[in-house]
């Protein structure tokens, strides 16, 4: 993990804050998931392929943004963050929502969530 990656995380430990947007990003960095005060989570522009189910841990999360990357599916355990208020995943590969999204029920806005297919 680069430098720059770890003094992100080490501020985001302290203000619940984590911007890792246009690092080229093909996986999340492991250290992502002990920051379980996060609120806001943006992995915006990078090459991710997944967001793992790890993303079920950071309970406090209330906005996640994961635009412009590769993905094909979100994590059904990503319905298990009842803080969640903002939910965007545009410019991604998505074909379908997880089945529980509608147990969200803090969810205010709800972003480009599929892509069309022609």
């Amino acid at each position: 993990m680069g430098a720059n990656l770890s003094k992100r995380l080490e501020r985001a430990e302290k203000t619940g804050v984590l911007s890792v947007q246009e690092l080229n990003l093909t996986t999340l960095p492991d250290g992502l998931w002990k920051l379980r005060s996060l609120r806001t989570l943006d992995v915006s522009s990078n090459k991710l392929l997944k967001i793992p189910s790890h993303i079920g841990k950071l309970t406090m999360l209330t906005t996640f943004t994961c635009d412009g990357n590769k993905l094909k599916a979100l994590p059904p355990e990503l319905c298990g963050l009842t803080k969640l208020e903002v939910l965007s995943a545009g410019r991604n590969a998505l074909a379908a929502l997880p089945p529980s999204l509608g147990s969200l029920t803090s969810l205010i806005s709800l972003i480009s969530l599929i892509s069309l297919i022609s």
